[in-house]
């Protein structure tokens, strides 16, 4: 006897409807779009919103859209691994996932042919689907999309006025946005985006610093923003080398690896850049996942 699993999604709608699906397959869409796997109301999840992965530790989710927010267990989500019984948001509607195990004879398994698989998810899923998947078999080498710029990260940084020009509250603002800047830049190590942030709050600081003329600390503020700057633009550049790089030698589980790190430096604020690398992530997965690198 072989197991085959299954990921097995309810869905609670904001109407009161609830459905219990069932995906035959190691990943699932999550979104709006006709293609997805499990369809959502348009003014609750982008086109594509969600997408999960099925494997042996069990269900890794990672948001494909960052227009919309992502709840689990009550805190903002991008990616990582789903604990059996936690409660997705996606706007009004609310989703928890399950694996199924669903024991055959040997006599009964065949090897798939990718052709078939097409066209039984073609029945199985509707015609935009099946048509979407068929599709998406075609020509494995075609062109990815052609790279946009980068926004500036540190845009923000650069014009970065004290909230309140009174001295003592310009103090009491410039010692919480220095401690906020430490923390950050203590997690800056494993998040692209609490770098930047902590380059934003050191230079807050020092504008503070200014106006309570606290000449030193200000000056310090402002070595501690500079020194992180160039770290993280020099990262930051480094991530976009090994990204072209992967492209040109064909290591795609490695370029995926790469717009995820180029993504956290970005977040939601990307604008063309972070819908490119999205796009990007998404045509790797459809037409060379799998493929030997």
């Amino acid at each position: 006897m072989n197991d085959v699993s299954s990921l097995e999604i309810s869905v609670h709608f904001p109407d009161g409807t609830r459905q219990r699906l069932t995906v035959d397959a190691a990943t699932a869409l999550i979104g709006s779009g006709s293609h997805c796997e499990i369809r959502l109301p348009p003014e609750d999840a982008a086109v594509e919103q969600l997408r999960l992965s099925l494997d042996a530790a069990g269900v890794f989710a990672q948001v494909r859209s960052l227009d919309r927010t992502v709840i689990v267990n009550g805190v903002p989500f991008v990616e990582g691994r789903l604990l059996p019984g936690s409660l997705l948001s996606i706007g009004r509607v609310e989703l928890t996932v399950a694996v199924t195990e669903t024991q055959i004879s040997r006599g009964q398994t065949q090897k798939k042919d990718p052709g078939k698989t097409a066209i039984y998810a073609l029945g199985a899923l509707g015609f935009p689907l099946g048509f979407y998947l068929i599709l998406s078999q075609r020509d494995p080498g075609s062109a990815l999309p052609s790279e946009v710029e980068p926004p500036p990260l540190f845009a923000a940084a650069s014009a970065t006025p004290c909230p309140d020009a009174e001295r003592g509250a310009a103090m009491a603002i410039a010692a919480e946005e220095r401690r906020r800047a430490e923390t950050a830049r203590e997690r800056a190590p494993f998040s692209g985006q609490d770098a930047v942030n902590a380059v934003v709050a050191f230079r807050r600081s020092a504008a503070c610093f200014s106006l309570a003329e606290s000449t030193d600390q200000a000056q310090d503020s402002l070595r501690q923003a500079d020194a992180l700057e160039r770290d993280v633009q020099t990262e930051f550049h480094v991530h976009r080398v090994r990204l072209e790089r992967a492209l040109a030698t064909k290591s795609y589980e490695d370029a995926r690896t790469e717009v995820r790190l180029l993504l956290s430096y970005i977040g939601r604020h990307g604008g063309n850049y972070a819908s490119w690398l999205l796009s990007l992530d998404r045509q790797i997965e459809l037409k060379f996942s799998g493929k030997k690198q």
